[in-house]
């Protein structure tokens, strides 16, 4: 790739210029690279710095059902500048104490969000992610776990999507989800054979 998000947000290429076409029928992708990373320090030194990817995207909104923007893990002007365009937010956490532990930083920088760049943002909610119930019960109980989730005004969403050790494989295939992982407990129902190509 010669250009990426990094080039929309650092410096102002159009977003039209960037989309690539998937072999999922509607499905555009928006690629990110290693640059993306060292972008965050140059945002930090630009106008209207938390803003700046709603403002590329937003001539894409008429064309797009949906547009899901995929964060870091971290709470960075990256991440700001997906909250300050988002319409709705849905948390995945993994299934771990400590994955919980940092939710409430989380609400914190939502709520700053809300008070002064984007007053509409909505909070759906907490997808628990990487779920092995064999070996692995439900994280924490009463308020410190998930189980306090929905005493914070969080709602859980139910079940848990369960771990695949094929997961990881997607990153070395490339294949989409839909196409790859036949039968994978993690997307119950979605999952159609894995036998084409690759793009």
């Amino acid at each position: 790739l010669t250009q990426c998000v990094y080039d929309l947000l650092i410096n102002g290429v159009e977003a039209g210029e960037l989309l690539k076409e998937t072999e999922v029928q509607g499905l555009w992708l928006l690629p990110a690279t290693i640059r993306l990373a060292g972008g965050e320090v140059e945002l930090a030194t630009l106008p209207n710095r938390e803003t700046r990817l709603r403002e590329g995207l937003k001539h894409l909104l008429p064309s797009f059902d949906w547009i899901l923007v995929d964060c870091p893990p971290s709470l960075g002007l990256l991440t700001i500048n997906a909250l300050t365009f988002a319409h709705a937010v849905l948390v995945p956490i993994q299934c771990e104490y400590y994955a919980l532990e940092g939710l409430g930083q989380l609400m914190t920088t939502i709520t700053m969000v809300r008070s002064a760049l984007n007053p509409r943002l909505e909070l759906l909610g907490v997808l628990l992610t990487m779920f092995d119930p064999p070996h692995q019960p439900l994280p924490g109980s009463g308020e410190g776990g998930a189980e306090g989730l929905s005493g914070k005004g969080l709602s859980l969403h139910h079940p848990p999507e369960r771990s695949s050790e094929r997961g990881p494989e997607l990153r070395e295939t490339h294949y989409a989800l839909r196409g790859y992982l036949e039968g994978c407990p993690g997307v119950p129902g979605t999952c159609r054979g894995g036998s084409g190509e690759g793009p």
